[in-house]
């Protein structure tokens, strides 16, 4: 081997990580009412899973275009599931369409809810 590592087959190069460009818009982050936000992101569905499963501990996954709107729909999520504790998963290890699992792991939550596009890797 010449001293290059492999890619997976399921992962974006290192390259592509690092050179993806993100449209964080500020007009479109702060113009999104709260009735369209728990629309568009299905609040109440997300609520329902998190009280059906009764899970105390529940990450919420965010591909970078969508990390925007992670600490208002965290917020609005707490209000319909107080008793459960949200966090952030905002830095995946691999593509944002994966599951990050291993940080799942680490902060040893009971659930992750993935909000946009999944690849559903194996």
């Amino acid at each position: 081997m010449s001293g290059e590592i492999a890619s997976s087959g399921f992962s974006s190069s290192d390259k592509d990580a690092v050179e993806r460009e993100v449209d964080v818009s500020q007009e479109l982050m702060y113009n999104i009412t709260k009735t369209d936000l728990t629309t568009y992101f299905d609040l109440p569905h997300c609520a329902r899973f998190i009280q059906d499963g009764s899970y105390s501990k529940v990450a919420l996954q965010f591909p970078d275009s969508l990390l925007r709107y992670s600490a208002r729909i965290v917020r609005q999520l707490s209000d319909l599931v107080p008793s459960s504790q949200l966090f952030i998963l905002a830095d995946t290890s691999y593509g944002s369409c994966c599951v990050d699992e291993v940080a799942a792991e680490h902060a040893a939550v009971d659930a992750v809810i993935h909000f946009g596009h999944a690849c559903l890797s194996r």
